[in-house]
């Protein structure tokens, strides 16, 4: 294994500071990623004992005279990077937080955020920037970790989609209105070994795309619209079948209402008949009984139940005082 050739440093709080550019981290992470695909180098935690040296000997290849060192620099900015996508994978397996795959960045209510901070001061620096590494650092240090997996519950969905789709455009416009302690500008991006919370920026305008053998997907927020789409249609077809139900019930009562009763109908057709048995009655007055008759149906049924002497009695009474 090769071992740093870096000389001794005066190592302390706010010693041996540097300033990286993108330039410069993408060259780490890039010599990160090859030297964990060298089966030599590659540990279960990441790397064995020696890396570093061979980073810098790998920045210095790719970068020459970029002054460097495995010690502080490297091993002071990778714990940083590592820092950034471990409060990432913390936040992302919240309820509030999300993953966009294609600005590489994260996505949440910037109130959500800044109250997680209060209590992470490592999440800091992360609303509104891309972290185009997270992919290539949970393929090296994401062993066990549910990379970028959006866990929530039913009760909760709704109002973090919510809350997300509220906000989404305030997130990929770029707000920049960020702590004061935090430094965003990447030609004032500084990191302090003694420290390991350095400012921090790795926005790039070619972001890095997801390996093509990566981990699993970082970004559970599809998968949480087509579960709340497919909640919302089974809520719909319950509510449907409710309101079917409660119609259907109302529908019966129509019908009985606005069809007519069979044996009223058989009633009405023998009533003529019935009413021209009764001596006495004149043609106008069989045909005034008829219309009182056929339009009262309880009277109808009244008049059936009836024996003929009192049927005379009754429809005489009818013509005579009326109902």
């Amino acid at each position: 294994m090769m071992n740093s050739n870096s000389t001794t440093r005066k190592r302390g709080r706010g010693l041996n500071k540097r300033f990286w550019t993108t330039k410069e981290d993408s060259a780490l992470v890039e010599s990160l990623q090859e030297l964990y695909h060298d089966t030599r180098w590659r540990d279960d935690n990441g790397f064995k004992n020696g890396y570093l040296g061979h980073i810098e000997a790998m920045l210095e290849v790719k970068l020459p005279g970029c002054g460097i060192h495995a010690s502080p620099h490297i091993e002071s900015r990778v714990k940083t990077l590592k820092k950034k996508y471990s409060a990432l994978c913390e936040m992302l397996a919240q309820n509030g937080f999300g993953w966009d795959d294609e600005q590489m960045m994260l996505v949440c209510d910037r109130r959500v955020y800044d109250e997680w901070v209060k209590k992470r001061k490592e999440a800091s620096g992360l609303y509104g920037r891309s972290f185009p590494f997270y992919y290539i650092f949970g393929e090296i240090y994401g062993k066990g970790r549910p990379i970028g997996a959006n866990v929530g519950n039913a009760d909760d969905e709704e109002e973090e989609i919510r809350r997300e789709d509220a906000n989404i455009d305030q997130t990929l416009g770029g707000d920049n209105d960020f702590d004061e302690n935090v430094n965003l500008n990447v030609d004032k991006n500084m990191e302090s070994e003694s420290e390991g919370m350095e400012e921090f920026d790795v926005s790039f305008s070619s972001q890095q795309r997801r390996p093509a053998q990566s981990s699993p997907s970082v970004s559970g927020h599809g998968r949480r619209v087509k579960a709340k789409v497919m909640e919302e249609v089974r809520k719909g077809f319950g509510s449907m079948a409710a309101s079917i139900e409660a119609m259907s019930s109302k529908i019966d009562v129509l019908i009985k209402i606005l069809s007519p009763d069979k044996k009223v109908a058989e009633l009405q057709a023998k009533l003529d008949g019935e009413l021209s048995k009764i001596e006495g009655l004149t043609g106008l007055q069989v045909f005034r009984a008829t219309n009182i008759l056929a339009t009262n149906h309880d009277l109808l049924r009244v008049f059936f139940t009836m024996s003929e002497e009192r049927k005379k009695i009754y429809v005489t009474n009818l013509l005579e005082y009326g109902l």
